[in-house]
């Protein structure tokens, strides 16, 4: 018996792509989600300045070494400082990280999201300007600490926001935002090539702001919706 049946791939391709921008038009409409991925990539943004902008600052203004601490006999120049201050998040976060959990447990979850962002982008911010070794030091620990505080909930309004049946692609474009915002502190590298520091510690301090504010809409939109479902149940069982 031979196979009359010949599908049409082309079509078959066609269609599929059609369905994938279908999908994709379908999230743009999302606006809880969008305005989540805008905020997202605004904290990347800011974080990524760390191996970017705010290390070339440093290696090229503290060229020779200096101390750390006048009373501790250690010296540092821009890189190492770098280094110091990459270690330090990474220890922080690996040491403090229950510490920090524990101490906060008994906050209400939106006030420890919202102080967690606000210490994260002033520690960023300071990062931008400053370069006396022991304040960049503490603008590090608040920027750690912040970023610990501010996570849990920032992954969990990720995962509400998201629909079970179309996570796959609502996981992809948050993947590309994400690119995005790491391509975004490139350019804050070349633009800082002709304006002066003080103005990109004003953008900086900007993306932070605007990213909090973002993010406050989403906490507040949340805390409706919770109320919401809260009020529904209730009418439900009775």
């Amino acid at each position: 018996i031979k196979e009359t049946y010949q599908p049409n791939v082309q079509r078959q391709k066609s269609s599929q792509t059609i369905q994938v921008y279908k999908e994709y038009l379908n999230i743009l409409k999302h606006k809880f989600f969008i305005i989540f991925i805008l905020a997202s990539v605004l904290i990347v943004a800011v974080e990524e300045q760390l191996t970017n902008y705010i290390g070339i600052r440093l290696k090229e203004q503290l060229p020779n070494p200096i101390q750390i601490i006048t009373a501790i006999p250690m010296e540092v120049d821009g890189v190492n400082l770098l280094g110091f201050l990459k270690a330090e998040n990474t220890l922080l976060v690996v040491a403090l990280t229950f510490v920090v959990i524990t101490v906060i447990k008994k906050w209400k979850e939106r006030v420890t999201f919202l102080v967690g962002l606000l210490l994260f982008f002033t520690g960023y911010t300071v990062l931008s300007f400053t370069t006396i070794p022991m304040l960049l030091i503490v603008a590090m620990f608040l920027a750690s600490i912040g970023e610990m505080m501010y996570i849990p909930m920032q992954q969990a309004l990720l995962a509400n926001s998201v629909p079970d049946h179309a996570r796959s692609t609502y996981m992809s474009l948050y993947g590309v935002a994400i690119f995005l915002g790491v391509s975004a502190a490139g350019v804050v590298v070349i633009v800082s090539e002709w304006v002066p520091p003080l103005v990109i510690t004003g953008a900086i301090g900007l993306m932070g702001g605007l990213s909090f504010i973002l993010f406050a809409r989403l906490v507040s939109i949340a805390k409706k919706q919770e109320e919401t479902n809260i009020t529904n149940l209730k009418s439900v069982s009775r």
